[in-house]
């Protein structure tokens, strides 16, 4: 029984009110939680598909990309080389080329060597034995390194100095009681005797 002035309970029939119409509104509210549960449960959805960085989406924005740390320029490429060892023909050789900047490894190429030297493309070192016909000249060196997509290169022009074979003279000592001794650049004596 109500009292004057106080608000009657949700769902219940007023004193006098038929009971039909008070069960339609229990059922109601009975069954709202139902009806609200598939909404609630695909808001669960979206919230745990969200990225790690915990930011919802939204409609008709794209989200923002974190901008790439951009790549530094490699140093230039240059020889550090500015010149060669003497050369001399017959006579084993080996002189280092080097290079800095640009990517590593490099390779090593030349042009203008003399007969008998070669440069080693991994490393660039001119090594060989000069050939007699051999001579001073002038040799470009070029150089490329592994930087993608395109490689850098650089090339320097060094001198070569090939000297030629050292000689020794034949040296006539004399004679000495009709023994005749020669010398001669292979250090061999020749020793004549005279008939008696």
């Amino acid at each position: 029984m109500d009292h004057p002035g106080s608000h009657p309970s949700p769902g219940l029939p007023r004193l006098g009110e038929p009971l039909m119409p008070s069960l339609h509104k229990l059922a109601f509210f009975a069954v709202l939680p139902v009806l609200a549960f598939p909404f609630a449960l695909s808001g669960l959805f979206l919230i745990s598909g969200c990225t790690s960085s915990s930011e919802l989406k939204v409609a008709g924005q794209s989200p923002t990309s974190p901008t790439p740390t951009p790549t530094p320029a490699p140093n230039p490429l240059s020889i550090s080389t500015t010149s060669l060892a003497v050369a001399t023909v017959g006579a084993a050789y080996s002189a280092p080329v080097a290079a800095t900047g640009g990517t590593t490894p490099y390779a090593f190429s030349a042009t203008g060597l003399p007969a008998g030297l070669a440069i080693a493309a991994a490393n660039g070192t001119i090594s060989g034995t000069p050939a007699a016909n051999a001579s001073s000249t002038s040799i470009t060196i070029y150089v490329s390194d592994s930087t993608q997509p395109t490689p850098l290169t650089a090339s320097a022009t060094l001198s070569l100095t090939v000297m030629p074979a050292p000689t020794v003279p034949s040296i006539n000592i004399g004679s000495c009681s009709g023994i005749n001794l020669t010398t001669s650049a292979t250090n061999s004596s020749n020793v004549t005797v005279p008939s008696p």
